[in-house]
């Protein structure tokens, strides 16, 4: 086992911004209504953000005035848009194609439960968190082979968070869900298996909970991705941490640092690719590692199978 270590990956834990910041508010292009939790991405640094419930995002003055102001801005069933934004007040995006035609759905003559995780006990290796400035979002995805081959639905989801040194309000904070096609050739997350986003809110325990038995979240045969979105929700997540350091004089000091919500419980893995990363720069799934070994985000799905 290895020891349990606090993985320290960037999450922006403060609002302090550089000259004067302005909103953006994400629409439907088509019923005109806030896209709520949308993403949007300053391509250039690969900084990226999740909107709020209205649609909207406050954006860094500092990146407005960036020599290069191209923003990338996605919502899941809509097409992304890439766009040059410097004073930016609304935009407004295309639903897919596929997303407008109706979901064809085979029942199966009978179900039977089953579940799908890739760990034996939901303890942790090491920690997924924030202690960073480089960007308020960060995806972590774990790959769910489906060894039975069979189709069938999603019905629920659980993965775990610890507090750790962090506030118990923390351990409300919100995370967003997403259902992805395994790409055999790839060896990648594929497309959607969803067009709803789905944020989730802890209650304040370790475990956090999805149910996801009416949202019909198809189960394929070559297994699926589950991706959580670590995103800023705002100032009731964020904390100050203080660290004890030894220096080099032989005197201890008390260094203050800005974090944002709890730890994920993640593992590694001896073989195979389990885990991924989304780099918003690229706009690429990249395997996520830790120290030499795969690792991912402990994931547990039930799920109804056909028979």
């Amino acid at each position: 086992m290895l020891a349990r270590m606090l993985l320290t990956i960037g999450l922006l834990a403060t609002a302090h911004l550089w000259g004067t910041a302005q909103a953006l508010q994400v629409r439907s292009a088509v019923s005109r209504q806030p896209l709520p939790y949308a993403t949007i991405v300053h391509v250039p640094t690969g900084w990226a953000a999740v909107a709020n419930g209205a649609g909207q995002l406050v954006l860094p003055a500092h990146l407005l005035q960036h020599a290069q102001p191209q923003w990338r801005i996605s919502y899941t069933g809509y097409q992304v848009l890439d766009t040059v934004l410097q004073q930016p007040s609304a935009v407004y995006l295309q639903p897919q194609p596929d997303t407008l035609r109706p979901v064809a759905v085979y029942p199966c003559s009978s179900y039977e439960p089953t579940v799908l995780k890739n760990h034996q006990r939901p303890k942790a290796d090491f920690y997924l968190g924030s202690a960073g400035d480089q960007t308020l979002l960060m995806s972590w995805a774990a790959y769910l082979p489906n060894a039975a081959g069979r189709r069938g639905w999603l019905q629920q989801l659980h993965f775990w968070i610890d507090n750790l040194a962090a506030p118990k309000a923390v351990m409300k904070t919100p995370f967003r869900l997403r259902f992805l096609e395994w790409d055999s050739a790839s060896q990648r997350p594929g497309q959607p298996l969803s067009w709803q986003e789905l944020i989730v809110q802890p209650d304040g325990g370790e475990t956090v909970i999805a149910d996801l038995d009416s949202l019909r979240i198809p189960l394929p045969a070559e297994g699926l991705v589950v991706a959580i979105d670590f995103f800023d929700a705002g100032p009731a997540y964020r904390y100050e941490a203080s660290t004890h350091v030894h220096m080099p004089n032989g005197r201890d000091t008390v260094r203050i640092s800005d974090r944002y919500g709890p730890s994920i419980r993640a593992a590694t893995f001896d073989s195979g690719v389990h885990g991924f990363y989304f780099n918003f720069k690229t706009s690429r799934w990249f395997p996520f590692y830790f120290g030499q070994r795969s690792a991912a985000p402990l994931i547990r799905v039930a799920v109804r199978q056909c028979r």
